[in-house]
């Protein structure tokens, strides 16, 4: 997966896996997590978490 420069990784950030937005919001359905975008609308299993003091570290 090539990340687009929108998700920045100077900063802590969740980001949907289909359309890079951080408009992500954590959902359960039968006891499992998903993950619903708000602006392209789908439901994920997965989303992208750029924690930026795990990259101050490496």
């Amino acid at each position: 997966m090539q990340i687009p420069t929108n998700v920045s990784l100077k900063q802590e950030g969740q980001y949907c896996i289909h359309c890079f937005s951080q408009k992500v919001e954590r959902t359960y359905q039968n006891g499992l997590t998903y993950y619903y975008c708000q602006s392209c609308d789908k439901t994920a299993e997965r989303s992208l978490v750029d924690l930026f003091f795990i990259n101050l570290y490496y």
